[in-house]
């Protein structure tokens, strides 16, 4: 990723920090993926793309995400959101910010240790807080549509030829 950026092509020449944070940062032996914070700025051309993502409902930072990471996986971003990790508590380490040597962005990742005692975080803290989530959302009509006619509220079982059955 520092390769990358060395580079500087576009939109990566937009990027302005480089934060990592979690397992991977307090020296896990075994992170799953690398957390990673982006900040960065914007031109005309990010802001032109970023709109026509959102109107066609897509993920505006994918170009950037792809541009960073290439082919490698298990690399996860953050973008644009340094402070609000921070306000939760996260330890942020900065890797590199724009105008720095990126030598000195190397020596920093070099300077991370392993910690045998780190461990990654537990992925299961919060699903006490998601019990009964279903009991609130939109239901699926499909159970309703392949129901029995006896069981779908007086709704006629699809014929032949209709657009619910061949």
């Amino acid at each position: 990723m520092i390769t990358r950026l060395e580079g500087g092509d576009w939109p990566l020449g937009l990027v302005e920090e480089v934060y990592v944070f979690g397992s991977y940062a307090r020296g896990a032996l075994e992170p799953n993926d690398v957390d990673v914070v982006i900040e960065h700025g914007t031109d005309k051309r990010w802001l032109g793309e970023s709109l026509h993502a959102s109107i066609n409902g897509r993920d505006s930072y994918v170009g950037m995400r792809q541009a960073l990471r290439g082919r490698t996986r298990g690399i996860s971003f953050q973008f644009r959101g340094r402070s609000s990790l921070q306000d939760e508590g996260f330890e942020l380490f900065l890797l590199w910010r724009k105008g720095e040597p990126f030598s000195l962005a190397r020596e920093r990742l070099a300077s991370l240790t392993a910690d045998p005692e780190a461990g990654t975080a537990p992925r299961d803290h919060m699903l006490a807080e998601f019990e009964g989530l279903e009991s609130h959302g939109p239901s699926s009509p499909l159970p309703q549509l392949l129901a029995p006619p006896a069981t779908r509220r007086g709704a006629p079982w699809p014929t032949a030829g209709s657009p619910f059955r061949p």
